[in-house]
C-alpha cells in the first residue's frame, strides 16, 4: 500500500460511516387503490382502439340477430281450438267448467302463451352477449398476469391490486354495455321501459364479466379463452330456463335447479326479466293480467268453481309459463313500467364470484408471487388475518344474500 499512488490508493480505503436505509413504510389501503386506478385508467385510454373495435364486434353480432328477428311480437294469431267451443264459453254449470278448467284457461290464453318469439330473442342475444363479454374481460388479469405477480412480489396490497381491476372493470363495461344494448332496445320497439331493459343488460355484462375475473386468477393464460366460452356456453343454453334440465318449471319446483341457475348461468335473470316486463304490459284477456275486479277476490273467484290449489294457479298465464312465481301475483299488474324483481339477484351473485375471486387470489400462484404459503402468512402477520377474515365475511354475507334472492330460503 505504501508505494501506491494517493489517488489509487483510495480505492483500497474504507468507506466514510452512513446511516442504514430507512425503512420505507406501505401505503395505506385506499391510496394502493387510487394508484391502481389511476394506472389502470391510463391503460385503458391508450388501448381505447382495441376496446371501441371489441365494441364494434359484439354490437354488429347483437344488431344482426335484432334485424333478423324483427320487431317485438307479444301476441300470434292462433285461435283457441276449444272442443265444444259453444257450450263450454256458454255453460254457467260450475261442475262442467271445474273438470275442463285447465282445457278452458290454456286455450283462451292460446295466443299469448305459445307466442316464444320473445323467449327465443332473448335467448340468443344474452347467449351471444355473456360469451363474447366474457371473453373481452379476461385480458384485463389475462395480459397483466406478470404485472400482478410484479406487485405482489413488491409488497403491494393484492387486495388493492384486484378492488382497483374490479372498479376499472365494471366502469368500462358498463358504458361498453350500454352502447351495445341501446340500438337493441331501438330496433326491437320493447313495449316496457326501457331503463328496465338497459339495467338488465347491464346485469348481464355484471355476471358474465364477473367469472372473466375469477377463471384467469388459476387457469393458465393458454386455456382461459376455452374455460370461460365452455363455461358461458354451458350454463347459458341449459340453465337459463328455458331448455331441458333447467326450465322455469325446474328452478322453481327444485332448489338444487335453482341454485346451480341462479348461481352460474348469467342468462337467468335476463331472460325472466324481459319475458315478465314485455308480457305485463298486454292487457287482461291475454291472462298475464288476469283482472279480479269483476268478482269480491280471487279467493272468491276460486272457490266459487271449487278449485283445488294447482287448478287456481292456472287462472294466471304467468303460472302457466312458470315465470315469476316468487313476485305473485304483484307480477299480474299491468303495467310498462318494467320488472324489477330479478334486478338485484344477479347484482349479489357478482358481488359473490367478485369477493371469491379476492379470496383466492391470496391462495393460488404464491410461488410465482414470491410469496410463502398462505398458512405461513397468516400465522406470521396479524394485519393478513384480518384483511383475510374481513375478505371471507363479505364474501359469505353476500353469498348468503344471493341463496335468499334465488330463492333457496
Amino acid at each position: 500500500m505504501r508505494v501506491l499512488i494517493k489517488k489509487r490508493k483510495k480505492k483500497y480505503e474504507a468507506p466514510k460511516p452512513f446511516d442504514l436505509p430507512v425503512t420505507r413504510k406501505k401505503q395505506p389501503f385506499l391510496k394502493q387503490v387510487v394508484y391502481h386506478l389511476k394506472r389502470n385508467f391510463i391503460v385503458q385510454q391508450r388501448n381505447i382502439s382495441t376496446k371501441v373495435l371489441d365494441t364494434i364486434i359484439i354490437s354488429v353480432a347483437v344488431i344482426l340477430i335484432c334485424l333478423l328477428d324483427g320487431k317485438l311480437v307479444l301476441t300470434i294469431n292462433r285461435k283457441p281450438n276449444l272442443r265444444n267451443e259453444y257450450e263450454i264459453l256458454n255453460s254457467e254449470d260450475p261442475d262442467f267448467l271445474r273438470e275442463n278448467v285447465e282445457e278452458i284457461v290454456k286455450g283462451l290464453y292460446r295466443h299469448s302463451v305459445s307466442s316464444d318469439s320473445i323467449s327465443l330473442f332473448s335467448q340468443k342475444i344474452s347467449l351471444i352477449l355473456t360469451v363474447l363479454l366474457a371473453i373481452s374481460a379476461a385480458k384485463v388479469l389475462v395480459e397483466k398476469r406478470l404485472e400482478l405477480f410484479r406487485e405482489a412480489g413488491s409488497g403491494y396490497n393484492l387486495t388493492a391490486y384486484y378492488l382497483a381491476v374490479n372498479i376499472s372493470s365494471a366502469f368500462e363495461h358498463t358504458i361498453q354495455i350500454l352502447l351495445i344494448a341501446t340500438p337493441a332496445v331501438w330496433l326491437r320497439c320493447t313495449a316496457t321501459s326501457e331503463f328496465c331493459l338497459l339495467l338488465s343488460f347491464i346485469m348481464l355484462a355484471w355476471v358474465s364479466t364477473s367469472w372473466s375475473l375469477f377463471f384467469p386468477l388459476f387457469i393458465p393464460p393458454k386455456n382461459v379463452v376455452l374455460v370461460i366460452g365452455f363455461f358461458s356456453v354451458f350454463f347459458s343454453i341449459l340453465f337459463s330456463g328455458l331448455l331441458s334440465p333447467a326450465t322455469f318449471s325446474d328452478i322453481y319446483d327444485n332448489k338444487i335447479t335453482a341454485f346451480l341457475s341462479g348461481m352460474f348461468s348469467a342468462p337467468r335473470y335476463f331472460i325472466e326479466t324481459m319475458l315478465v316486463s314485455e308480457l305485463r304490459t298486454l292487457p287482461p284477456q291475454s291472462g298475464f293480467t288476469l283482472p279480479v275486479y269483476k268478482v269480491s277476490s280471487l279467493e272468491g273467484m276460486i272457490t266459487n268453481f271449487s278449485l283445488d290449489t294447482s287448478n287456481s294457479r292456472l287462472l294466471n298465464a304467468f303460472n302457466l309459463a312458470n315465470l315469476a312465481q316468487h313476485d305473485m301475483p304483484e307480477a299480474t299488474n299491468q303495467t310498462n313500467s318494467g320488472w324489477y324483481y330479478q334486478i338485484l339477484p344477479p347484482f349479489f351473485v357478482g358481488l359473490t364470484i367478485r369477493f371469491g375471486g379476492a379470496l383466492l387470489l391470496h391462495t393460488c400462484n404464491r410461488s410465482e408471487q414470491a410469496r410463502t404459503s398462505i398458512i405461513s402468512e397468516l400465522k406470521r402477520s396479524v394485519s393478513y388475518r384480518i384483511e383475510i377474515c374481513i375478505l371471507l365475511c363479505f364474501w359469505l354475507l353476500f353469498f348468503l344474500l344471493s341463496l335468499w334472492q334465488i330463492g333457496i330460503f
